[in-house]
């Protein structure tokens, strides 16, 4: 048989194993010195642990200390949270008021450009600062323009 595993070991441990399991490996522990070293030394680890997790639950058994904070302080924190809101509030409203009393100029002129395009066939060999450009600009009244570059 070959060693016994690690998983198994812990298996047997606890008492999990079937009989035949159980026969087979007090068989291999009579022969095999590593693997009655690996038991013994995963027995001492549960042990361990049994003890460990033992006294935990023990110091776990009081009721923690909740500290309220008193009345004064409560208030105080309120009174803070109820300033911030109503700031938050009066910064809002004034932006809206800000923002709707903007208006446009009446008599600006609108101006729509057309995207620049190149005055001749566009050479790639050439870099673009060397191409000669052209921009071509509408005014309100419908008059076109262009400016050569």
């Amino acid at each position: 048989m070959s060693c016994i595993k690690k998983g198994t070991i812990q298996k047997y441990i606890d008492g999990e194993c079937t009989l035949s399991e159980t026969v087979q490996i007090e068989r291999h522990l009579a022969d095999c010195k590593k693997c009655s070293v690996n038991v013994e030394y995963q027995r001492k680890l549960a042990s361990g642990l049994r003890k460990a997790l033992s006294l935990l639950s023990q110091e776990s058994k009081g009721i923690p200390i909740i500290n309220v904070p008193d009345k004064t302080a409560r208030t105080r924190l309120l009174t803070v949270r109820r300033l911030a809101y109503i700031l938050a509030a009066a910064c809002i409203i004034l932006f809206v008021v800000i923002i709707s009393q903007k208006k446009e100029p009446e008599n600006q002129a609108e101006i729509i450009m057309i995207e620049p395009g190149f005055a001749t066939e566009f050479d790639a060999n050439q870099p673009v600062s060397d191409q000669q450009m052209i921009m071509t600009i509408i005014d309100s009244e419908g008059k076109k323009t262009e400016y050569f570059e």
